[in-house]
């Protein structure tokens, strides 16, 4: 897919440093380990309204496969041709988008809608990356092209996505309201952000490193915190819950939520993915 016309979105900034936090530890009833059968590595990266979950996973070596999770079965997701695809994120109707890399080892986003695989690729862009996807069919991600950007592809118009001060930004999730979510760096650290409605407020929390991975319809933010070991969070009106996971595990990272509040990522680097239901 090419994309026809490239804008530039404006945005006025606000900074978030006052957020109401409290730790949970989440409840083991509700906790589900994703492995995928016979994978050394599974991360889940998006879930849909249906409770429908998307990531990838590793056998091995170079063998990186997507993956869709429905209903109990697994559905390996290879995009023709590519040595390695990741699957990232899905919306109501089962569209799904990530990035695969093909046999030149360059880097694409993609589609994956009604059995059809349709190539993303940003005019001028060394690899360009998809992680969130509407039911409307808006698309978030990021391009490289020497520096690396944000975008939106909506209609058929690709919007970049840029942040003063910034020469690194990616946006990483999007609802049906059309709120994006993403990671910008700056001088000083790596923050999560949000945009809505042509405001861009920074996540920031003194002395953490944030990041904002995925975003649902009521507006509720999901990804990870750093301080300085790594731990998901939710932020729901105004409230950072910091979600530690049963059994001490390391590196966890929340990256999607649904409108149910459910939740996805995984746990000790990628090993395990793992769903934390409402």
């Amino acid at each position: 897919m090419q994309l026809n016309r490239v804008t530039r979105l404006p945005a006025a900034f606000i900074l978030v440093t006052c957020l109401t936090s409290i730790a949970i530890t989440a409840n083991p009833s509700k906790l589900t380990t994703i492995d995928v059968p016979g994978a050394i590595t599974t991360e889940a990266l998006g879930i849909n309204s249906k409770g429908d979950i998307v990531g990838h996973y590793n056998t091995g070596g170079s063998q990186t496969h997507g993956f869709l999770l429905s209903k109990g079965v697994y559905t390996t997701i290879d995009v023709p041709g590519a040595i390695l695809t990741l699957a990232s994120g899905i919306n109501a109707q089962g569209d799904i988008v990530g990035i695969y890399d093909d046999s030149t080892f360059h880097i694409h986003a993609f589609l994956l809608s009604n059995g059809t695989f349709t190539t993303i690729d940003v005019p001028g862009a060394i690899f360009t990356d998809a992680f969130g996807i509407t039911a409307t069919g808006d698309i978030v991600g990021t391009y490289f092209d020497g520096t690396v950007h944000g975008f939106l592809l909506s209609n058929g118009v690709f919007t970049k996505i840029d942040s003063a001060g910034s020469n690194n930004v990616t946006a990483r999730g999007i609802n049906s309201q059309g709120d994006i979510v993403g990671i910008y760096a700056d001088a000083a650290t790596g923050r999560g952000f949000l945009l809505s409605k042509g405001v861009f407020t920074t996540i920031d929390v003194p002395g953490k490193t944030m990041t904002a991975l995925g975003i649902n319809d009521e507006g509720d933010i999901v990804g990870q915190q750093y301080d300085p070991s790594a731990h998901p969070y939710l932020l729901s009106k105004g409230v950072l819950t910091t979600i530690e996971i049963p059994g001490g595990f390391a590196n966890v990272t929340a990256f999607g939520i649904n409108s149910k509040g459910d939740i996805v990522g995984s746990y000790s680097g990628g090993l395990h993915g793992f769903l934390l239901s409402k």
